[in-house]
């Protein structure tokens, strides 16, 4: 039987999903000193997607998106989609592993094969994973308060360091115009917020359906809040042009910490708490795949795909791009147009206009 999480527990597991990576990057380069503006901006539009998301699980409460998939569109065209969501998700949590090798030989272990460090995430992972999706959650009750406080510790700590924080570096304020600065940085709606599409496989484990409404919108609303707040940190302290062309912003942001002589490199701690958040979004892409090929093919326990998932993944980590370069351009330019914006924004509204129409005089549950 299938155990169940609390709302919290739903909030913080969110949460972690999209900022776990997108907190390592300077998102929306396109809109320069005005990034951070842009992506409250995006808050509203990445509302209104999970609320897609949301109105095809109320049709069919009981299911995951791998389930209701060839209820909606017929079985060979749904199973087919199906099939593509469980290599998404798996696609996915390969790019996050791939961020977090590099990002672990970058800046603490240079000298060790990225494939060694590699396994050891995978290989823990997919210890983790055959826990259950529950154990997933309870971490993230922990981690999510360790994070937050995370953000706030680093503006303290920037703002007593002498000369670091220079707020004029965000003006002028949105220099060609808001709707121009807006339609630039389109891509802020697939990443970060469309990720939130992983938990399509995952809303029925609510132990409060009624409830999902509520917490989805402001998990949202706090995710482009904290991303906005890094992004401003990344521009007052590096510039633009430093930070939208380094790898590790964030990195090269927490560097600059230098509070009375001391207080100093706090950079590896910040990035032993990154990989833990980095751990829990590759799990939790893992562990979505990994419930969708088990009910594909009505493998009892899906624990027994645990261990064969993570070798593929890591597999596949080394074969999306040569170099860390690559990987990142990639990630941020193809990937968004040609696989992000037809999985989680074309295809689910039209799989919402057909499940309409095929429920619309059924009473829904949870109204």
């Amino acid at each position: 039987m299938e155990r169940k999480i609390s709302p919290y527990q739903l909030f913080a597991t969110m949460f972690i999903l999209p900022y776990g990576s997108a907190v390592l990057f300077f998102l929306a380069p396109d809109a320069k000193q005005d990034a951070w503006l842009v992506i409250l901006i995006y808050i509203l539009p990445g509302i209104f997607l999970q609320l897609i998301y949301i109105q095809i699980f109320r049709y069919y409460p009981n299911d995951t998106l791998v389930d209701y998939m060839p209820k909606i569109w017929g079985k060979y065209l749904g199973t087919f989609f199906s099939i593509l969501y469980v290599l998404y998700f798996q696609y996915l949590s390969a790019r996050v592993l791939r961020d977090f090798t590099g990002l672990i030989t970058i800046s603490s272990m240079p000298q060790t094969s990225r494939i060694f460090i590699g396994t050891l995430l995978t290989l823990t992972i997919a210890y983790g994973i055959t826990t259950g999706f529950e154990t997933i959650c309870r971490a993230a009750e922990i981690l999510f308060p360790l994070m937050i406080f995370g953000l706030l510790l680093s503006y303290v700590l920037l703002f007593y360091t002498k000369n670091m924080l220079v707020f004029n570096r965000l003006l002028p304020i949105m220099e060609d115009g808001l709707i121009t600065e807006t339609i630039k940085s389109w891509k802020l709606i697939a990443f970060p917020f469309g990720e939130f599409i992983a938990f399509s496989m995952l809303y029925r484990t609510l132990n409060e359906p009624k409830k999902l409404i509520k917490i989805v919108p402001w998990v949202v609303i706090l995710e482009g809040i904290s991303l906005s707040s890094i992004t401003l940190l990344f521009i007052a302290s590096l510039g633009v042009k430093y930070a939208t062309t380094t790898n590790f912003p964030l990195l090269e942001t927490l560097r600059l910490i230098h509070v009375g002589g001391f207080l100093d490199r706090l950079d590896i701690l910040i990035v032993v708490t990154l990989v833990t958040a980095g751990f829990m979004k590759i799990s939790i892409f893992m562990y979505v795949s990994i419930l969708g090929t088990s009910q594909l093919f009505k493998v009892k326990n899906q624990r027994y795909l645990s261990f064969p998932f993570a070798i593929i993944v890591l597999i596949y980590s080394e074969l999306i791009a040569s170099n860390y370069p690559q990987h990142i351009k990639r990630g941020l330019d193809f990937t968004v147009k040609y696989i992000h914006l037809p999985l989680q924004i074309i295809i689910p509204i039209i799989t919402l206009i057909i499940a309409y129409f095929k429920n619309k005089h059924k009473k829904l549950p949870n109204s």
